[in-house]
């Protein structure tokens, strides 16, 4: 049995920071085209369907988040974590994300109105049923997926995403119109699912699932724990939604959902720009140390560019939702403020499943995770019968305290990654946002108190804060100005990259065939 001879090794530093880049800036490509369609189909979305609406739809489409973390973690992390791979390792790895996609599918088609319909009402459990199909549908793009991956083929994937996401929201949108409900939200995620899946399949023909006993243990070897570590992980992203939903109504969690959208998960999708780049580039440096560098600098370049974009959030909230939305958005205004400053600690954790990942500790990560996950549970339980703002606070609350212990037990041990660096890498974004935040916030009072419309007063405050924002990084941190102006250079213009070409999952398939 002949190992993968296209497959690369570790790549030099300089080699991994031109990788980098090239994946940043086709990344950064996408994620700006999706994110401005997303912004317009929020904008409709919202006034076509009510709060209560999109918490039932944010429950159900926990099933998506689960589907993607099982399938991705269990059998597409080990084919790119490896330094080589063979035809069997990408044959049985097909294989089970096949039958685990599908078995996932039809046990949650099943079960959905029996395990949600008493918790959360049976028109939850029926967008629980919708939603099913999006098992399977990982469970088939997992593969091809991760071969693109490991090929560090950020261009195609990024126009897989351009398309995938404008299919979704303009279904979502359609379906909406037609009177759907929160229907819309769930078959938007499946046409989405379904375009996407279509792409890296066309891009990475897949290879004839088969499994092979010695290949496929080594992949559940890895992939096992990594699976329960993204399961974990899920959990802990999704048991607000869950507990929420159960003890206050689907109002309540539209409100919660709409807040956590804007203050932690909008900038999430800006970090996922430099997640889907890390994995695959932190599994081909050489050593432990060039692998703790390039992690500092993406989670001080993300420290960076998202703290002022937070920080303005923070400040413009109150005109910006109401106008955008519509006024019965307004309750969500005070948890969207203050969840932005749980978006901040997300920023600087920046990285950590990918790290842990490539150094090859995926039992690590799971520990890991269920260890955060179980003091995350407990606030929510306990501050719930408060209400929202209790629990946006409690959020903040506990998401600081992990980002010291991760540092303390988690990174210093395993990558030599010490607590001060947290001041090294978000000092910058912290004291220059504190300025922005100092100018932006009692202005935007003003001008709202003096009736400047919004189309006037948000762009007044985001010049005025993001000046002084500017001034302050560019006179004091001098290193993480260059940062950015290096990343920003490089996403505005095109340089050929000069990582090397490293294998396609679907010839080493063939070839070893």
């Amino acid at each position: 049995m002949a190992a993968d001879k296209g497959s690369t090794g570790p790549l030099e530093r300089h080699e991994l920071r031109e990788a980098a880049l090239h994946g940043v800036r086709w990344m950064a490509i996408a994620k700006v085209a999706s994110e401005v369609v997303l912004l317009v189909s929020t904008v409709v979305l919202a006034r076509l369907l009510s709060p209560a609406e999109f918490g039932r739809a944010a429950v159900a489409m926990i099933a998506g988040a689960f589907a993607l973390a099982i399938t991705s973690q269990s059998f597409g992390a080990p084919l790119v974590q490896r330094k080589s791979i063979e035809r069997e390792h990408v044959e049985s790895a097909f294989f089970m994300s096949l039958a685990l996609g599908a078995g996932l599918s039809l046990v949650t088609f099943a079960l959905a109105p029996i395990l949600a319909g008493p918790l959360f009402g049976d028109a939850t459990a029926g967008l629980v049923r919708l939603a099913s199909p999006l098992f399977f549908l990982a469970g088939l793009s997992v593969v091809p997926y991760a071969s693109l991956q490991r090929e560090l083929d950020f261009r195609r994937l990024s126009k897989i995403e351009i398309a995938s996401r404008i299919a979704g929201t303009a279904a979502s949108v359609a379906f909406a119109a037609a009177g759907l409900g929160a229907e819309s939200l769930v078959l938007g995620a499946i046409v989405a699912a379904v375009v996407s899946t279509a792409q890296v399949i066309a891009a990475a023909p897949l290879s004839r699932p088969w499994p092979h006993r010695s290949a496929a243990g080594e992949i559940v070897s890895f992939g096992l724990p990594a699976a329960l570590s993204g399961l974990v992980r899920q959990a802990n992203r999704n048991v607000d939604y869950a507990i929420l939903g159960a003890q206050l109504g689907a109002a309540q969690v539209g409100f919660y959902w709409r807040a956590f959208q804007f203050g932690i998960e909008y900038q999430t999708k800006i970090s996922s720009i430099m997640l889907r780049v890390a994995f695959p580039v932190y599994s081909r440096t050489k050593n432990l140390e060039d692998m703790r560098l390039l992690r500092s600098r993406i989670v001080r370049v993300h420290a960076t560019l998202l703290f002022p974009l937070l920080a303005l959030l923070i400040a413009g909230a109150p005109v910006l939702l109401p106008w955008m939305l519509g006024e019965r958005w307004t309750p969500a205004v005070e948890p969207t403020q203050i969840l932005a400053l749980a978006g901040m600690t997300a920023v600087i954790m920046t990285g950590l499943g990918p790290l842990v990942l490539a150094l090859g500790k995926p039992r690590l990560l799971l520990q890991w995770n269920v260890i955060s996950l179980v003091p995350y549970a407990i606030m929510i339980l306990l501050t719930a019968p408060h209400g929202i703002t209790a629990v946006c606070w409690g959020v903040v609350a506990v998401r600081t305290a992990m980002v010291f212990a991760t540092h303390a037990f988690l990174f210093k041990p395993l990558a030599g990654i010490p607590v001060r660096a947290l001041w090294h890498d978000a000092a910058p974004a912290a004291v220059s946002s504190a300025a922005l935040l100092i100018v932006a916030w009692p202005l935007a009072h003003w001008l709202a108190d003096a009736g400047l419309p919004p189309l006037l007063l948000l762009p007044t405050i985001g010049a005025a804060g993001l000046a002084a924002y500017l001034l302050v990084l560019h006179t004091l941190f001098q290193a993480a100005w260059a940062d950015v102006i290096l990343l920003v250079s490089r996403v505005l213009r095109r340089r050929r990259a000069k990582a090397g070409a490293v294998s396609n999952l679907a010839d080493s398939a063939a070839g070893a065939g």
